[in-house]
Formats: structure tokens, C-alpha cells, sequence
């Protein structure tokens, strides 16, 4: 009984032996996971835009070198054409901001372009324009601020030297007709003692009525444009 009881001991140990040589044989390696998580920080984008609504007052958008308003139905020379003369416009623009911008983010031009009439200007039938922007002179293609949400452009014409800086009708109805004239800086004057006549004064004033009729229909251009402010 003895020998048998150390059989089994002795069995169990060489039992025991196997399996421990078995586990440091084999092994297992595991995988662990797990996410750490990182972002892209960049600056967004936004816009500043406006948006420009231009329109005449009054719908009224025609230079008119007619006769005065008063009348022209007297006098050698006279005029028969219901309309009258109408030597100024006012252009009112208006400007749209997007959220988060105003008119301190821009600054305007306004370029005016009559080279249409420039030969009757050069004549000195007409004069060139003038310009006042929100009632302060205006100087052509001049930059600047952009004053408010809407400005006030008006563009006035004259009547140039050749009819004294005056309507026609009333410049030539100051001569008599057939009267004759001396030209002073292109200017038909009144003859004075000693004077030299150069011609008949209707003969002039066909001639100078004629030669402006040619500007008939003639356009005159406007073009508003707006930068950003901080723009060289």
C-alpha cells in the first residue's frame, strides 16, 4: 500500500510539471485601443459686400438745353417747344450693407463721362459740369469715404460763352435783329464807337443754334465705384 500511495504522488507531480511547461511555451499577446482625438483650428471666412441702387430724382435723367422756363415766345428769337431747359440732375444711390458691415468699411468714386459734348464745350456753347456731392463740391473721379447708407450726386450744366453765359433766346433777344456785333473773348458784344463789326447777329445765332442741335440725344455716363477703405 505504501509503494502504491507514492506511485500516485509521484504521478501527480510529473502531472503537474506538463501543464506548467505548456503555459510558459505559448504566448498570447493582446491588443488594447483606444482613440485620442485632435481638431484643425483655422479662421473662418466672411464677406463685406454692398450693393449699390442708383436712381435719378424725380425720374428725371435728361439734360435739357431748351428755353427758360419763363417763356420764349417774344422778341426776333423765340422757341415754340413746350419743354424748357433743365441744366441739373440729382442722382441719389443708395447702399446696401450685409450684416456686420457699414459704410465706414468702403469709399466711393463717382466718374462722370461727357465726352459726348465735349466739341459743344469746347465751342463754348456749353460748359462743363459742376458737381456737388451731398451738398458739398465735388471733384470728378475724386475718392473718399462713403459717407452714409445713401448720398446725393447733382450734375449741373451751364450755358457756355458764346451766349454770354445765359439761355439763348434771352442772349440774342438783347441784340435787334440784323443788329451787328463785335466778339469779345468769343463772346457777341455790342458794338461801341470805333468798333469793327464781324457779322449780323442772326447770322451768329444760326450758326451757334445749329452747331449745338448736333448734342441732341447725346448721354452722359455715371459710374459709382466702391472699394474697401483700407484698399491703397
Amino acid at each position: 500500500m505504501k509503494k502504491k500511495t507514492l506511485g500516485l504522488i509521484i504521478a501527480g507531480v510529473a502531472a503537474a510539471s506538463m501543464i506548467g511547461t505548456g503555459f510558459a511555451a505559448w504566448v498570447i499577446t493582446a491588443s488594447a485601443t483606444e482613440t485620442a482625438n485632435g481638431q484643425f483650428v483655422v479662421d473662418t471666412v466672411s464677406e463685406k459686400t454692398v450693393t449699390i441702387t442708383p436712381s435719378f430724382a424725380s425720374n428725371e435723367a435728361t439734360i435739357r438745353f431748351l428755353a427758360p422756363s419763363t417763356g420764349a415766345s417774344t422778341g426776333w428769337l423765340t422757341n415754340n417747344n413746350a419743354a424748357t431747359q433743365n441744366l441739373a440732375v440729382t442722382l441719389n444711390v443708395a447702399y446696401g450693407f450685409n450684416e456686420g458691415t457699414t459704410a465706414a468699411d468702403f469709399k466711393v468714386k463717382y466718374d462722370i463721362d461727357y465726352s459726348s459734348v465735349q466739341a459743344a464745350i469746347n465751342a463754348g456753347y456749353i460748359t462743363a459740369p459742376t458737381l456737388t456731392l451731398n451738398g458739398a463740391a465735388y471733384t470728378d473721379a475724386t475718392v473718399q469715404a462713403l459717407s452714409g447708407a445713401s448720398e446725393a450726386l447733382v450734375i449741373t450744366f451751364g450755358w457756355g460763352d458764346a451766349f454770354g453765359g445765359v439761355n439763348p433766346y434771352t442772349f440774342y433777344n438783347t441784340f435787334a435783329y440784323n443788329e451787328d456785333y463785335k466778339l469779345v473773348e468769343g463772346t457777341p458784344t455790342k458794338l461801341e464807337d470805333g468798333d469793327t463789326a464781324v457779322g449780323k447777329i442772326q447770322t451768329v445765332a444760326k450758326e451757334a443754334l445749329t452747331a449745338l442741335s448736333g448734342i441732341n440725344a447725346a448721354t452722359f455716363n455715371i459710374t459709382i465705384t466702391v472699394t474697401p477703405a483700407s484698399q491703397a
